[in-house]
């Protein structure tokens, strides 16, 4: 293999108790756990993932809450793409993405980042036996183009389900913006993020304010 990839970095970021450590084993390992690394604030991943004929080195920076207060904009700044992540069944992680999301928009990102909002079908194992979502698929989505979100996505770690399609739909979609003759055309006729773009007031680019 290649030592030349290409470095795409993603920026993962939400509430712990979103399982979005879950969802990065998933894809870089095809494990599931419910808690990996659950005492770290932040956790690395790379993953070599081909897109076409080409393979990405895949850098995933995961923070959670505690790293907070101590980021600054360069983590943005140097990203490919931002994920950020919450529990369809948490209401806790639901109401700490607005925290994420100011501090996002007041980055001085790259204009070609994708920003994606990831609803993780999500729950410690003792509390599986009835959950009940706080938010629905499709109030989900609207928060997400409100927010100017590229892509709403709904993820389940524990099954695999959706894991790698979002993946592989984020990467090809940053690589649209910046060249489209370099994308990979989508195996859906119609992809999440292509519709989502096209809706009225759907995003255009990343929509953080550049001072």
């Amino acid at each position: 293999m290649s030592c030349n990839n290409s470095i795409f970095k993603v920026m993962v970021v939400g509430d712990s108790l979103s399982g979005k450590n879950s969802v990065l084993l998933r894809f870089t390992d095809d494990e599931f756990c419910a808690n990996p690394n659950s005492n770290n604030e932040l956790n690395f991943k790379i993953k070599i993932f081909q897109v076409g004929s080409e393979n990405l080195k895949i850098q995933f920076w995961d923070f959670d809450e505690k790293m907070q207060k101590i980021m600054t904009s360069s983590y943005f700044q140097q990203a490919q793409a931002i994920l950020v992540v919450f529990s369809v069944y948490v209401q806790k992680t639901l109401d700490e993405l607005q925290l994420w999301l100011d501090q996002i928009n007041n980055c001085k990102c790259r204009p070609h980042t994708v920003k994606l909002l990831v609803g993780h079908k999500f729950l410690k194992e003792e509390e599986e036996s009835d959950p009940t979502r706080v938010i629905t698929y499709e109030e989900a989505r609207a928060l997400a183009k409100r927010e100017g979100f590229h892509g709403y996505f709904e993820v389940e770690a524990k099954t695999g389900e959706n894991v790698e399609e979002m993946f592989t739909e984020m990467v090809n979609f940053q690589r649209k913006l910046v060249n489209p003759q370099k994308a990979v055309p989508s195996e859906k006729e119609n992809s999440e993020m292509e519709e989502f773009s096209e809706l009225p007031g759907g995003s255009q680019g990343c929509q953080c304010v550049v001072q």
